[in-house]
């Protein structure tokens, strides 16, 4: 019989407490260097970093009450237990968006429950402008710009 290993996030701990009914689980997922670990950086703790150091494992960042986790492009759906999702945030740029393929086999390993809100997140070094009827936001990691109206949104 196989041994089917499973992220330790996902095996419930009899010690830990339920998370508050305020507290949400935000899943950034988005093409290979769209710039997610930066923008989680500017969300989680206001820094940059010009060191690129690609995602291959599901990276897990606390923010208040918050938790963000970082969904590499390159994950294996074969997840034996569903992530519980309050918020995704969809990064992409003009060259790089996620496949209605990828995004499919995505879905299936979330908890089907789950009430989710769904947010664009685009990710450029040219100004752009944020349509929050549409859930787009426009936000330069690297200039700090863009970020107050997605954590106003998503807070």
């Amino acid at each position: 019989m196989p041994l089917y290993r499973v992220p330790f996030f996902l095996i419930p701990d009899e010690n830990e407490t339920q998370p508050t009914p305020s507290s949400k689980n935000i899943l950034v997922v988005g093409e290979r260097n769209v710039g997610k670990s930066s923008i989680i950086r500017r969300l989680v703790s206001n820094t940059f970093s010009l060191y690129h150091t690609p995602t291959n494992t599901i990276e897990i960042y606390s923010a208040g009450r918050h938790r963000l986790y970082e969904i590499p492009h390159n994950i294996d759906f074969n997840l034996k237990r569903y992530i519980e999702a309050s918020i995704i945030l969809i990064v992409y740029t003009n060259k790089n968006r996620v496949t209605a393929g990828w995004w499919e086999a995505f879905l299936t390993i979330i908890r089907p429950s789950s009430l989710m809100e769904v947010y664009f997140v685009h990710h450029e070094m040219t100004r752009g402008t944020s349509d929050t009827s549409h859930r787009t936001f426009c936000v330069n990691a690297l200039e700090n710009r863009g970020f107050a109206h997605l954590v106003r949104e998503i807070a």
